[in-house]
């Protein structure tokens, strides 16, 4: 690991200077930019670095400033092309925000086409800091093989994903990269903006601040799940604005997903109250496992019934082909790379709910589906499918779904939406920490309440982090606990050495002590 973040290092290190800036004079077309982020956007197309990077806290305005530094290098002949850790920030955020063919960097690290198009231009990765230290090598050196730009930008205060590392943060400080910083949050005003603001580094002042504006509920368990379903429902009502009905936008986010299925559980209640939800069916469920690749080879990791789906093409086998396993059907422990274990299911499914898309593939009628899509039942076929309200049709064995009201603030980090609903009671304390509360609270740009049925043990719960250590920083700590230790060694062999210098002095001047105490004794006597 050491080795692999050292060669990562060495690669943008050995970048810097070795470019001709992109466009320096671009004159800036959007006037809505402030210093910052015109600072940024200058930053990005003047560098003469392999790697450029930009830091930004949630919400101050990283996609708009992206926007404007692709059009200063398409102006100069150069194409950006944008990719995200995750498909629900790449496929879906960066494509709704004007970024055609927004990919996945798992996507760009195999394909050879994108790999092509790549070659002498720009690649753009947004959330940048949710990359483990695996992902970010290659990346870096696929991207050194094709002589192209890396523009990484992202927040290091928000989410990580389950790899090792902190890639991110160790280009600035072992590879000398010097990032553009953009601060001012845009997303929110007032005292919601210096609430989120204080959630970045003080996550109980941020607390105790919402606590005074009143958003935060403290409420027993069964009473808080009906009050958050009903303020929901509230929350996404159609609001009239002039002459047009406008519905808001709203996320519930839960730290664990068992909270978050009884906040699901109390918004369909609510939804069924409202005669909103119509004819309920059950379908097959797939749950993700989440092996490890040294799971997956492992026959003991398995349970008969265990669904194995394949990812990639392997031999014998096409992508997304299934084999169940159990009855003679033993798991192909060898092509562990190229498939994912799931464990099956049912899950009720009724017209009008709202269903997350678990998995990347495409429905019946050939419409794309992406990891994080929602969609919304608008009834079933005559073969027991499901059709959306755009026509669009999910096979009934589909499988990769859940119901989509709620989600976990590491899926919700790169969404923006009005409203923010934030579950967080004393079940799901372990999951609680410092980036939970900080990505939760940032993103909505009205409100964010919170609704928890012990607020002094959540005080205690925000201030945990669950900051990653890399192995450069882990080397470097070993190094300096080894010199203390010899520091405090030499203390030690000083101190004995001195002892043992002193030793047969300490001793004669003893013995003369034995040998005279008589005589003294005998002069205090006489005299």
């Amino acid at each position: 690991m050491l080795a692999e973040e050292q060669e990562l290092v060495r690669l943008a290190r050995d970048g810097r200077a070795t470019k001709a800036p992109i466009n320096p004079r671009w004159n800036i077309e959007d006037k809505r930019l402030n210093v910052a982020q015109r600072a940024a956007v200058h930053h990005l197309l003047g560098s003469t670095s392999f790697v450029s990077m930009v830091i930004g806290d949630a919400g101050v305005g990283k996609t708009t400033l992206l926007t404007e530094a692709v059009r200063g290098a398409n102006a100069a002949g150069v194409n950006v092309l944008a990719f995200a850790p995750s498909a629900a920030a790449s496929r879906g955020n960066l494509q709704a925000e004007g970024f055609t063919g927004a990919e996945t960097v798992a996507r760009l690290l195999v394909d050879k086409q994108l790999q092509a198009k790549a070659r002498g231009q720009v690649i753009l990765v947004d959330e940048a800091a949710m990359m483990g230290t695996r992902e970010t090598a290659a990346l870096m050196k696929l991207a050194s093989q094709l002589n192209a730009r890396l523009w990484e930008v992202g927040d290091a205060k928000q989410h990580k994903i389950p790899s090792r590392g902190s890639p991110f943060e160790l280009l600035e400080s072992d590879a000398g990269i010097v990032p553009a910083r953009v601060a001012k949050i845009l997303r929110q005003r007032g005292a919601y903006r210096k609430a989120v603001l204080l959630a970045r580094d003080k996550p109980a002042d941020a607390l105790a601040r919402l606590q005074a504006m009143g958003w935060v509920r403290e409420v027993a368990d069964s009473d808080r799940y009906r009050l958050l379903a009903a303020d929901y429902l509230e929350a996404v009502r159609p609001e009239r604005k002039g002459r047009k009905a406008v519905e808001p936008t709203a996320l519930v986010i839960a730290p664990t997903h068992a909270e978050g299925a009884r906040v699901t559980a109390a918004i369909r209640d609510g939804l069924k109250g409202e005669g909103r939800l119509g004819e309920e069916r059950e379908f097959l469920q797939l749950r993700n496992l989440y092996l490890t690749e040294a799971q997956r080879r492992d026959v003991h990791s398995y349970q008969p019934g265990d669904v194995v789906q394949f990812v990639q093409n392997a031999k014998g086998h096409r992508r997304g082909e299934r084999l169940a396993v159990g009855e003679g059907q033993a798991p192909p422990t060898p092509l562990a790379a190229r498939f994912q274990v799931y464990r099956p299911g049912a899950l009720r499914i009724a017209v009008g709910d709202r269903l997350r898309i678990t998995a990347n593939g495409s429905t019946q009628d050939g419409h794309r589906l992406n990891n994080g899509d929602l969609l919304t039942v608008a009834g079933f076929s005559e073969s027991g499918d499901v059709i959306d309200r755009r026509g669009w049709v999910l096979p009934r064995d589909w499988g990769h779904w859940q119901l989509g009201y709620v989600t976990t603030s590491v899926s919700a980090q790169s969404r923006t939406v009005d409203r923010v609903l934030i579950a967080m009671g004393h079940e799901s304390l372990p999951a609680i920490n410092r980036e939970q509360m900080y990505v939760s609270l940032s993103r909505g740009k009205e409100w964010a309440r919170l609704y928890t049925d012990d607020a002094r043990s959540l005080v205690r719960g925000v201030q945990k982090s669950d900051v990653q250590v890399s192995a450069t920083e882990l080397a470097r700590l070993h190094e300096e606990q080894q010199k203390e230790r010899g520091r405090l060694l030499k203390h030690v062999w000083h101190r004995r050495l001195r002892e043992a210098m002193l030793r047969p002095l300490l001793n004669r001047q003893a013995r003369i002590d034995r040998e005279l105490q008589p005589a003294l004794e005998r002069n205090v006597y006489e005299r």
